[in-house]
């Protein structure tokens, strides 16, 4: 996936006895957004997901969707989502046209509205489609618009990771005061995000269970968000996943988001 999120949505061997990129060369934690940032995903992406959602009881409710992925010209990355099942979520679209510099353009269809909606200032805090991704979660964030700092490396599950903390930049908005990322070293994959509130509260995590390279490209194929504050958790299963298809433009639009 594009963003922090697996599956269509996170969004983000240099060591030698230390933080080194080359001899006399430390690692800085902006250096490490950006090969979070600029991993290759290819040109364009078609992910088949199962979405579970678990309540603070340990019931389970199922939906699958497909999201479309692709550059744009100008190095940014738009994204289609649309869920397949069950019938009560079915036909749900999102769109995602990612800003440079601002927050991404957002729009949420509603098959029993007829019509989308943009998701604008304080409703990008809400939660996305009742699961424990907010709309920010959705969104690719430059490094540019953060301030990182390299905090130590450790190992989470089996990968050796860089550990980053990232806070919001001068003029960035966001709901959370800051969040803590482990980069897999080998793959430049985001395995692990400890995200924190404004009153500096450990509220969420998000841990990426299963690797695996498809045609070529590292990919996180189980992923999931726990919200500790609500003891719920949302878990995304990759089912297929093909890269460059060649995927038209037109897919990207707002007429393509409300076509019947």
């Amino acid at each position: 996936m594009r963003h922090a999120v697996a599956g269509g949505m996170v969004v983000l061997g240099l060591w030698a006895g230390g933080a080194m990129l080359a001899l006399g060369q430390e690692v800085t934690g902006k250096q490490i957004a950006e090969r979070i940032y600029n991993r290759d995903d290819g040109a364009d992406s078609v992910f088949t997901v199962k979405m579970t959602l678990v309540d603070r009881r340990g019931r389970e409710r199922e939906r699958t969707m497909v999201t479309y992925s692709k550059d744009a010209e100008d190095g940014l990355v738009n994204t289609f989502m649309q869920f397949e099942s069950p019938a009560d979520i079915k036909g749900t679209r999102f769109l995602t046209l990612e800003q440079r510099g601002e927050d991404d353009t957002q729009y949420l269809y509603m098959p029993a509205l007829g019509r989308s909606r943009r998701i604008v200032g304080g409703q990008r805090q809400q939660s996305f489609v009742n699961t424990d991704f907010t709309f920010e979660d959705m969104e690719r964030r430059h490094p540019d618009d953060d301030l990182h700092t390299l905090k130590r490396e450790e190992k989470f599950k089996e990968w050796d990771c860089y550990v980053i903390e990232t806070v919001p930049g001068e003029g960035r908005d966001s709901q959370y005061s800051k969040s803590v990322v482990w980069m897999d070293k080998a793959s430049d994959v985001v395995v692990k995000v400890d995200f924190y509130d404004q009153r500096e509260r450990h509220v969420k995590q998000l841990r990426v269970n299963r690797l695996e390279k498809k045609d070529g490209i590292w990919t996180a194929m189980d992923t999931e968000m726990e919200n500790l504050t609500r003891g719920t958790r949302t878990r995304l299963v990759t089912l297929d996943v093909k890269y460059n298809q060649g995927l038209d433009d037109s897919m990207f639009t707002l007429r393509h988001l409300e076509e019947k």
